[in-house]
C-alpha cells in the first residue's frame, strides 16, 4: 500500500493472490477483480514484472497489460503490452502523460456507474 501511494496515480482497488488463495500463474485473483469492480476486462490495467508468472494470464483474459522490466529481461515476442518502463516511477510518468492535441496517448476507461 505504501508502494501504490507513491506512484501518485489513482489506483481504485489492488487484489493480492493471498486474497483469493490463487496464485500464479493461475488467473483466478484477477478474475475476482474484475468481478468485484463490475468491470469489462478491457477496462482494467495489470501491471506485471514477470511474464511468465503474469502477462500471459492477463493477456489470456483480455486484461490489457503493462510491464515493468526492472531486471532488464527481454519481453517475450508473443506477448503484447500497452506500456513497458523500466521502473514503477517510469510507468506512472507514462500513465500521467497528458493526450497530445488531435488523440494519442493513454486514455482512462470509463468507470462504470452503480
Amino acid at each position: 500500500d505504501a508502494l501504490i501511494a507513491r506512484l501518485g496515480v489513482g489506483i481504485e482497488r489492488s487484489m493480492t493472490p493471498a486474497e483469493v488463495q490463487c496464485y500464479k500463474p493461475e488467473p483466478d485473483h484477477l478474475m475476482a477483480l474484475v468481478h468485484e469492480m463490475e468491470l469489462d476486462e478491457e477496462e482494467m490495467l495489470h501491471v506485471a514484472a514477470y511474464p511468465e508468472y503474469d502477462l500471459y494470464a492477463a493477456e489470456d483474459l483480455g486484461i490489457p497489460a503493462a510491464y515493468v522490466d526492472r531486471q532488464g529481461q527481454a519481453l517475450p515476442e508473443d506477448v503484447n503490452v500497452r506500456f513497458r518502463a523500466p521502473d514503477l516511477p517510469g510507468l506512472a510518468e507514462k500513465l500521467l502523460r497528458r493526450p497530445r492535441r488531435g488523440g494519442g496517448g493513454p486514455r482512462r476507461a470509463p468507470r462504470k456507474r452503480r
